[in-house]
């Protein structure tokens, strides 16, 4: 994961307890790692769910707009949920879990909630001193980095 999201080793990964957050379920998860993608099963359903839902070979069939939102708007949570938290299996080694927020952008967090920092094997003593600032900020204990089994040094806080 170093290599692809943290700078090549250079960056650093903030690990949180997700519960302290104040997410709900739906918002955070475990990603799924499959064999091969799924698109092609996920289309074929969606399409027979559409064609029972809609029967167009029935006249007269009409839904009340509610009905209808809330059938659509569980046919793009399907499609949402296969693009945000499905990878290939390739990538299982991550173990990753990943937050969606709606609406997206910048999202406040109790800063009790943050429980560790690891930095990558490169990463720059300023980047070092900036989160133990960050600690004494919000009133954290913070223990020097340690070599991990990853080779990451980690700030527990």
């Amino acid at each position: 994961m170093w290599a692809h999201y943290g700078g090549g080793h250079s960056g650093l990964c903030l690990g949180f307890d997700v519960s302290a957050m104040g997410f709900s379920e739906p918002d955070a998860r475990e990603v799924e790692y499959v064999a091969a993608p799924r698109f092609r099963e996920l289309f074929l359903s969606l399409v027979e769910e559409l064609g029972e839902f809609v029967k167009p070979w029935e006249k007269g069939r009409t839904y009340p707009d509610e009905v209808g939102d809330a059938f659509y708007t569980r046919q793009i949570a399907k499609i949402t949920h296969e693009n945000l938290f499905v990878k290939s299996e390739k990538w299982k080694y991550e173990e990753e879990f990943r937050i969606v927020m709606d609406p997206s952008g910048l999202h406040s967090f109790d800063p009790r909630s943050l429980r560790e920092i690891i930095f990558g094997t490169k990463t720059r003593r300023r980047r070092h001193q900036a989160s133990r600032r960050y600690s004494k900020r919000f009133g954290l204990a913070a223990r020097q980095p340690q070599e991990s089994k990853a080779r990451a040094r980690k700030l527990r806080v």
